[in-house]
């Protein structure tokens, strides 16, 4: 789940919460250096999306110590 607040993109992925670090194009990326980069980034962990024919690769780092609370408006039945 993608949210936006201000100015980050942030990500709910596995539990966590993440900001994205960098949005990078798959084909901008030689085959296995993905590793390298995130680590060269301090990044905690890559993610693809997939964006009609363009395949994204999104560099995201953890927020630590964050609490995900969901919203009670939809979480409520009338």
């Amino acid at each position: 789940m993608l949210h936006t607040l201000r100015g980050f993109e942030l990500i709910t992925y596995q539990d966590k919460l993440y900001y994205v670090f960098r949005k990078v194009n798959k084909n901008s990326i030689k085959d296995g250096h993905i590793n390298d980069i995130k680590e060269f980034w301090r990044c905690d962990i890559v993610l693809k999306k997939r964006n009609n024919e363009d395949d994204m690769l999104l560099f995201l780092v953890e927020i630590p110590d964050a609490i995900i609370i969901e919203d009670r408006e939809k979480t409520e039945t009338i």
